[in-house]
């Protein structure tokens, strides 16, 4: 039984240069004795020529640590060099497969949306798939809040009654959390409210009754002759 086509055992990742331009590098390995396969990269659709390098693994499996192996690409914006790396690969008795495959590089995108944790991370994410923590948002807490002065819409100044602002991030300390999304409930309770408006409205109506009473007094009073 003969050797296995080159290519056989393979797989392929996309690697990008500076300006975001992507390229397919073609990996393929081939078993040349127990526990030893030389490996081979192409870019671009290239054909493979020689062995680039060689893996060896140990009895049990793992992997005989090579460090990091460098391939040149060759781009209009100049050359560069990817890493590659197989420390976490293995050998057993079963069918070859990738199972787990990553690269940290991506092509240009757009700002999609934007997520706001509890601890104010701003997470911004892109059209090209990527996640990444644009900023955080600062709290600041006052020795004396009541000390703060309104200037209207809803804003306050600090003063030196409140204190200087002691800045920090949601979630440290005494500072609060944030929700991101949500609208604050109406700090109304309605059922005392309610009481409240009953009693206000017993209390008119004695009010106007007393009023209607000393009304009928004065003028019974008026005629008497």
């Amino acid at each position: 039984m003969g050797a296995a086509p080159l290519g056989t055992y393979g797989t392929s990742v996309l690697v990008y240069d500076q300006q975001g331009l992507s390229y397919p590098v073609a990996l393929a390995f081939e078993k040349t004795a127990n526990n030893t396969w030389n490996a081979y990269t192409a870019v671009d659709g290239a054909a493979f020529g020689a062995p680039d390098f060689q893996i060896s693994f140990n009895a049990d499996g793992t992997i005989q640590p090579i460090g990091a192996q460098q391939v040149e690409i060759a781009s209009p914006n100049g050359n560069f060099f990817v890493d590659l790396n197989f420390d976490n690969a293995t050998q057993f008795g079963r069918s070859f497969g990738v199972t787990d495959l990553s690269q940290n590089g991506y092509e240009p995108g757009e700002l999609t949306s934007m997520q706001i944790d509890e601890s104010g991370v701003i997470m911004a994410r892109y059209s090209n798939g990527e996640s990444q923590a644009a900023g955080q948002i600062a709290l600041v807490n006052f020795r004396n809040a009541q000390g703060l002065a309104p200037v209207g819409g809803n804003a306050w100044v600090a003063t030196f009654a409140s204190g200087a602002p002691i800045p920090g991030a949601p979630g440290e300390g005494n500072m609060g959390l944030l929700k991101s999304g949500a609208v604050e409930d109406s700090n109304v309770d309605l059922t005392a409210e309610l009481v409240n408006m009953m009693t206000a409205q017993r209390a008119y109506q004695a009010n106007a009754q007393t009023i209607k009473t000393q009304d009928q007094v004065m003028s019974t009073l008026l005629n008497m002759r």
